[in-house]
């Protein structure tokens, strides 16, 4: 069988949570205010006290949060989505307004600096859960540098020859 190499490059991650969140609700639109930030790699991504992460670096990165809540106002289920640059992208929805919801995003950053955010999107006040940490967000560059010594397309084709 054929094989190839793959290299990392030197790229940018951060995890941060929310731990504390005062007012225990949040408005439409608002933005998931992340309190500690728990890991933290290269300089690309930094996160202000706004609950904004702005992404320095261009290239592919992969964003997952989750955030857990306990109930609406009125509406029979929490939708949360990633803001960037001011719009909304990919929402996720639970179809229940209690426990855990979760996403996912690949945003491509081709001018610097893009910001990101995550925003309460369900049209409506969510209540959070007492839990701790209530939310979570890790945002990791994923963009890799092949090794030149191969055809990705041809490796992937030959995979069945001896």
């Amino acid at each position: 069988m054929k094989s190839f190499a793959m290299e990392r490059t030197n790229e940018n991650s951060l995890q941060a949570q929310l731990i504390v969140h005062p007012e225990k609700n949040l408005t439409d639109k608002e933005v998931i205010t992340f309190d500690k930030v728990i890991e933290k790699s290269g300089a690309g991504i930094c996160m202000n006290r706004d609950g904004i992460f702005r992404l320095c670096t261009a290239g592919v990165y992969l964003v997952n949060w989750n955030i857990s809540v306990n109930g609406t106002n009125q509406r029979p289920f929490v939708r949360f989505a990633l803001m960037v640059n001011g719009q909304i992208r990919g929402p996720s929805s639970r179809p229940t307004s209690v426990g855990e919801i979760s996403g996912s995003n690949i945003v491509t950053v081709k001018r610097t600096p893009t910001e990101i955010a995550l925003v309460n999107d369900t049209g409506d006040i969510v209540q959070l859960s007492e839990v701790s940490p209530i939310a979570n967000i890790t945002i990791v560059q994923v963009n890799s540098t092949l090794n030149r010594r191969f055809d990705l397309c041809q490796h992937l084709f030959n995979l069945n020859e001896p």
